[in-house]
């Protein structure tokens, strides 16, 4: 099955990595140095996503912006998401 929004994934003999660029406190840095990491090697081609240590609306939307802006100001083809509860 293929599949796109920013980018195309499940194309035939291509591989697909998601980039999980965590940090223990969610510091911006952290996820930032790790992120830009990843992407020098080539991970992250399907999805740039973020396991939040913390659970609360301005540190969600900290990281949603941070992630965000890495990829409009890189030009990245990237989908990302950071996952949270749903009573958020």
């Amino acid at each position: 099955m293929t599949t796109a929004f920013r980018n195309t994934i499940g194309l035939s003999v291509h591989l697909s990595v998601r980039l999980q660029p965590n940090h223990p406190t969610d510091d911006a840095r952290g996820i930032a140095t790790s992120m830009l990491d990843g992407l020098m090697y080539g991970s992250g081609d399907a999805v740039i996503g973020i396991n939040p240590a913390t659970d609360t609306l301005p540190a969600l939307m900290d990281l949603y912006y941070l992630v965000d802006e890495v990829i409009n100001q890189y030009e990245i083809p990237k989908q990302s998401c950071i996952p949270t509860h749903v009573t958020n």
